[in-house]
């Protein structure tokens, strides 16, 4: 073998020579067993030359190239890694240190979880260790009309409704829900009226604490029960009293109409149906309600101090349609509101190491991390870890973002515009 067949297998542009030897492994060609070489630095005190001696530990190879110029970097091309020449080993007895060295903490790994993710036409698509949706197989409209899903904190169901007014509970992996049914999965009466036409459409879901019931919101912020939540002897499911006051619009999308509560149409330009709601959250067992309007405006209702919120918390305001999704951190500290670029902004916003952005501060804006943001308005539903340690974003395309310490499954993407919805599956919660 001469120097040049060695210098093809192995570079020769070395910008660092930080130790005496190197050792490293290559295949000569199909008819050689691999080979650990060691290159050894001699250095010319005459001349100040610097060469590399490259021989095989078992001494039949030894080759020195010449060409090398002077060493006097830090580092080597070519893939070589350097051995460090070992320091002498001191003798005598291991000093005790004076205090014990800590042991680390370890970074608790991202619970097991699974997610259900909800289209537009009414699918629902598990993923991860979220189990499969019983029933679900007697709604599916086919249209662009199903708008939100709640999974019940039992984990026995998932409410799902449209914008139209219906809504339905289906079994999660076999198991009876736990709002009352009937053979087609329909809550009992008193439900929701219908909507068509002239009327609000509604845009949301929250489950009660029992999941024995459930509250919706329409667009104009009134807000409706099932179950639990309706007050004893309750003729109705619209709530009386639970709303935002004065109304909002209700707004149609598609048709770009806005509606006062009697149905009459609001005149264009009068009250434009962009501050009609698009979210809500919870608070207690219904205690508070906060109504999040497509311009950022938050709407309070009842008692809402136990999550931070006051007619004076500082909030985010945007002053156009660009308000998505708002979320409850898991342990009711404020919550978490989602624009349509994928931006996150915790509320309340002030202080800025306030409880509610521990795990904002942590992941957002931090070098190293990624947080979601798409330059345009596609960002559909966000959903909180077990723990309010991160989160994960849905984009109206099925695509999945997740922040912190959450368990990252990408698994779905339909490539448009059909996403509406995720929500987060805890196995331990039904074990």
């Amino acid at each position: 073998m001469n120097a040049s067949l060695l210098q093809i297998l192995f570079p020769t542009v070395i910008d660092v020579f930080p130790a005496t030897v190197f050792n490293f492994s290559f295949q000569l060609s199909s008819s050689f067993d691999n080979l650990t070489l060691h290159i050894v630095r001699t250095d010319d005190p005459g001349t100040g030359n610097t060469q590399l001696a490259i021989m095989a530990p078992e001494g039949n190879i030894s080759i020195t190239t010449p060409p090398f110029e002077i060493l006097n970097d830090v580092t080597i091309s070519g893939g070589a890694v350097p051995t460090e020449t070992p320091e002498p080993t001191p003798t005598g007895p291991t000093p005790t240190p004076e205090e014990p060295t800590p042991t680390p903490t370890p970074t608790e790994p991202a619970p097991e979880t699974g997610y259900i993710v909800l289209d537009g036409f009414g699918g629902m698509h598990s993923i991860g260790v979220a189990p499969s949706v019983t029933g679900k197989e007697i709604y599916y409209p086919g249209i662009d009309v199903v708008v939100d899903a709640e999974i019940l904190p039992d984990n026995s169901g998932i409410v799902v409704i449209d914008n139209m007014g219906a809504n339905f509970v289906f079994g999660l992996g076999g198991s009876t829900p736990s709002v009352p049914v009937n053979s087609f999965y329909m809550p009992e009466p008193p439900l929701p009226p219908m909507i068509f036409e002239a009327t609000p459409s509604y845009v949301a879901v929250e489950a009660a604490a029992d999941s024995a019931g459930y509250w919706v919101l329409d667009d104009m912020g009134q807000i409706y029960g099932v179950g639990s939540v309706l007050p004893e002897g309750a003729l109705q499911s619209l709530l009386p009293g639970v709303a935002v006051d004065p109304p909002l619009p209700a707004y149609d999308p598609n048709e770009s109409n806005y509606y006062r509560p009697d149905g009459s149409p609001i005149p264009e330009g009068e009250n434009p149906g962009w501050f009609s709601a698009v979210d809500f959250i919870v608070v207690g067992d219904g205690e508070g309600v906060v109504v999040s309007d497509r311009w950022g405006g938050q709407h309070l209702i009842g008692d809402t101090s136990a999550i931070g919120m006051t007619e004076e918390t500082i909030h985010p305001y945007f002053g156009w349609d660009i308000v998505r999704a708002i979320e409850l951190e898991p342990q009711g500290r404020g919550y978490m509101l989602l624009d349509g670029f994928g931006g996150v902004h915790p509320v309340p916003s002030l202080p800025l190491d306030g409880p509610v952005r521990e795990a904002y501060n942590r992941y957002v804006n931090v070098e190293g991390t990624r947080q979601p943001y798409f330059g345009w308005d596609v960002a559909e539903s966000l959903a909180y870890a077990p723990d309010g340690d991160g989160w994960v974003v849905l984009d109206a395309f099925g695509g999945t973002h997740y922040v912190g310490n959450i368990t990252d499954i990408r698994v779905l993407y339909f490539g448009w515009d059909i996403a509406r919805d995720i929500e987060i599956y805890i196995p331990a919660i039904a074990d």
